[in-house]
């Protein structure tokens, strides 16, 4: 029988922590209670982690976890918790742990995502959605990130605070083993660790296990296995490259149909699964562009810019950072190796003055937007919109960004990103066949209007790099809609030269966006 019982070190009932004493001799208390957990954890890495590296790297996410901590402001009952979870796990007390190796790398990834949420990855899995929800678990409740993942490797169940069970012991089993990128500790930038396959397949299945409560005739169940799982009992023989399978079963255990190999996991059901876990009741912080189906009831609904304005600049001010928000199809800030698709991104942070977003990506450090690469609020509110297929929503984003670039110009600047950004929308509104010629007329030429401003912000070095950057991603998916003899039109356009030397500046934008081998090799021919 599984119980939710959280194991820590023995503190008097009458104690300030356990009382939730807010007093000064209560804040004190809490304080050196952490702190001794603290020693503890350190103590216990002394005698598990026998690499020298991962070892120093241990004692350096316990110092960076400390300060983020405290510029966070989390309690000292939370810090308390976080190291207690993982002093757990070095002690390898539980119904069924895992190996001695296996607990240790879960402690030292564990310690690494408390100080570093940010560092949390998705990988080659169809996860962006739940790793959303584990990177703002870490970031806020790390004790209960941590509790999770402690649960599940020493007890092989999870209970959650809504007293939903997610149970390995039975055809959940081989999902608690490290599979593909998780065999690899630490893991390398973009990959997924050990501890959130872990807690996201555990997510996902909080969900899943609540819906079979009300389902006579069976339940879903999200697995992983190694890649190119053959799924039993498929015919023909399905194979899940990524090794995830969301599969049907009747209540006996037996296999019914297998689903898809992504967690089918929405907006609605991340905040449900995010509060199951953290014990809150939290609402509005994961945020869509447009309600559909379900998702007015538990996620925001932000249907214009001010209203994202105004919902960050108050989530900021109430401590509710990071948001999550749903990024429609095919946006050109958040398209990966010439594709794009519907993905979840995290809001670290926002400038309600200077009106800009931190965004921590949950692809890879390389596709995030922070530090000095934030993005404009109403870059990310156009993000979040889905164009739609039909040529009436591309014109009504066009019209929106006439809007945007006429109120640029009327304040005498030229902004390459909305320029840029313009000339993307105009190409993709146009014909099935884009006709170059409708951004290549003295009004809409965008080269013609940016290149300049380019040109001598390049020699003079005031060169803003966070909207280069936006316009150069925006310019490589003008390019991507337009044909070979359109392409060297507008490579003998002037500034051509201008253009290429800040997409050579910034080659992620480019080898991240959609543009295919054969319009890159043309273009840098």
């Amino acid at each position: 029988m599984f119980t939710d019982t959280v194991q820590t070190d023995k503190t008097d009932k009458a104690s300030p922590v356990a009382a939730g004493d807010n007093s000064l001799s209560g804040q004190v208390f809490a304080s050196m209670v952490a702190d001794q957990a603290q020693s503890k954890a350190l103590k216990n890495a002394d005698q598990a982690i026998s690499n020298p590296t991962e070892h120093q790297q241990f004692k350096q996410d316990v110092q960076d976890f400390e300060k983020r901590a405290a510029k966070a402001g989390l309690s000292p009952t939370e810090i308390t918790g976080t190291y207690e979870q993982i002093n757990r796990l070095f002690s390898g007390t539980g119904k069924d742990p895992l190996t001695t190796g296996q607990r240790t790398q879960l402690a030292e990834q564990i310690m690494h995502f408390a100080a570093k949420p940010i560092e949390i990855s998705q990988g080659s899995y169809s996860t962006c959605n739940v790793t959303a929800v584990e990177a703002r678990i870490f970031s806020q409740n790390p004790s209960q990130a941590a509790k999770l993942i402690s649960d599940v490797a020493l007890d092989g169940a999870y209970k959650s605070s809504a007293g939903i069970t997610v149970d390995y012991s039975n055809s959940l089993a081989d999902s608690r083993q490290p599979h593909g990128q998780a065999k690899t500790n630490p893991p390398q930038d973009g990959e997924r660790s050990y501890a959130s396959q872990l807690f996201q397949v555990t997510a996902v299945n909080l969900y899943y296990q609540q819906l079979a409560k009300s389902d006579e005739t069976g339940y879903f169940q999200y697995e992983q296995h190694d890649n190119d799982y053959l799924v039993p009992g498929t015919k023909p023989a399905y194979k899940s490259a990524s090794g995830e399978a969301l599969i049907g079963y009747r209540k006996d255990g037996k296999f019914v149909q297998m689903v898809t190999d992504d967690p089918y996991f929405y907006p609605d059901q991340m905040t449900g699964v995010m509060n199951q876990i953290t014990g809150k009741n939290e609402k509005g912080v994961v945020l869509v562009q447009k309600a559909e189906n379900t998702e007015a009831k538990l996620a925001g609904v932000v249907a214009t810019p001010a209203a994202l304005d105004a919902t960050l600049t108050r989530m900021k001010a109430a401590g509710q950072l990071p948001a999550i928000i749903e990024i429609a199809d095919s946006d050109v800030l958040f398209s990966r190796n010439g594709s794009a698709g519907a993905h979840v991104v995290s809001i670290t942070d926002y400038d309600s003055k200077t009106k800009t977003v931190a965004v921590d990506n949950e692809w890879s450090s390389k596709d995030d937007y922070l530090d000095g690469r934030s993005l404009r609020m109403t870059d990310v509110f156009k993000a979040m919109v889905n164009p739609g297929d039909s040529s009436a929503d591309l014109k009504s984003r066009v019209t929106r960004d006439l809007r945007d670039r006429a109120s640029e110009r009327a304040g005498g600047v030229i902004d390459a990103a909305v320029e840029w950004d313009y000339a993307r929308d105009k190409v993709m509104a146009s014909t099935t066949t884009p006709d170059g010629s409708k951004i290549l007329t003295d009004d809409e030429n965008a080269l013609a209007r940016t290149g300049p401003v380019w040109q001598k912000q390049l020699a003079d070095g005031t060169l803003d790099s966070r909207e280069a950057r936006v316009a150069v991603k925006d310019m490589a998916m003008t390019i991507a809609w337009m044909d070979g003899p359109q392409i060297e039109t507008l490579m003998k356009q002037p500034y051509w030269t201008t253009a290429l030397t800040l997409m050579k500046r910034f080659p992620d934008e480019i080898n991240n966006s959609s543009l295919d081998d054969s319009r890159k090799k043309l273009i840098f021919q």
